[in-house]
């Protein structure tokens, strides 16, 4: 048996600054952050949409 694990890089824009925040090791719906850059916390709607890059 094998267990395999893609890295991938989820960035999710500040609402208040519009910095990217890029530290998420899971999916970041649902979740409460902190900005990287202007410091304010902010939730990740349960319902935002995903964008392939």
């Amino acid at each position: 048996m094998e267990i395999r694990v893609s890295s991938y890089t989820a960035v999710v824009d500040c609402p208040h600054c519009g910095c990217g925040n890029s530290n998420w090791v899971m999916d970041p719906r649902g979740a409460e952050a902190e900005c990287d850059n202007c410091e304010k916390k902010f939730t990740v709607p349960e319902n935002a949409s995903i964008t392939l890059t």
